[in-house]
């Protein structure tokens, strides 16, 4: 009895994780790359994840609905997300909003639509730029980076990628690095010791291939 509880709770919880990915992808993809016009399918979500517009809209409304291997995999590939995040395993988090705030959403758009539109109004308004985090929100910030370019991340220019990490990195202050535990700072530094290294040994190998020119 306790096993089928156990299954049913976690078939619950894959199935919000669903609700928010998908809804959240959607919205994102809609701030990002605007609303499609009327008749240019290709500019929607719906066509780049190859979906129908209601296939997509039953996962939002916690309807079941199956992905093939090959799916989820040309989805992983395409946007550079896990398959968690397609499946439900996995789901997107955001610092001022929690789980109960999205079960409440979808509470409510199956009983007021008017009240929905103002209570996920209210959500997208506490999303902040940190949410969209490499270190904290990776499938997040992948897909942003797949909205913004087009391309997987694994895909976009290496050069603009580390660029980026050097900025977050350089806003990394002592003040907040306080607030790390010990292991976690040593985890930190060998990390940034093995990085180093790496680049250094291929900058030195660089420049003499360049020598030899």
């Amino acid at each position: 009895m306790s096993g089928q509880r156990s299954n049913r709770e976690e078939q619950e919880r894959q199935r919000l994780n669903r609700q928010i990915n998908f809804l959240v992808m959607r919205k994102m993809w809609q701030r990002l790359r605007g609303r499609a016009k009327k008749g240019s399918e290709g500019q929607t979500i719906y066509a780049a994840f190859h979906m129908s517009r209601e296939r997509y809209t039953r996962v939002i409304r916690g309807e079941p609905v199956r992905f093939s291997k090959e799916e989820l995999k040309r989805l992983v590939v395409e946007t550079g997300v896990r398959s968690e995040i397609f499946e439900g395993k996995d789901c997107f988090h955001f610092e001022a909003i929690s789980r109960r705030d999205w079960q409440r959403l979808f509470e409510l758009r199956e009983v007021n639509i008017e009240g929905a539109k103002t209570f996920e109004k209210n959500l997208y308004d506490q999303m902040v730029e940190s949410d969209v985090d490499l270190l904290k929100n990776a499938d997040l910030y992948y897909f942003a980076v797949y909205l913004k370019s087009g391309k997987a991340v694994t895909d976009v220019n290496i050069e603009e990628e580390i660029l980026g990490r050097i900025n977050w990195l350089d806003n990394i202050s002592l003040t907040r690095l306080e607030r790390c535990r010990p292991e976690v700072l040593q985890k930190y530094v060998r990390g940034l010791e093995k990085q180093l290294d790496i680049a250094s040994t291929l900058l030195r190998y660089v420049e003499l291939k360049q020598q030899e020119k």
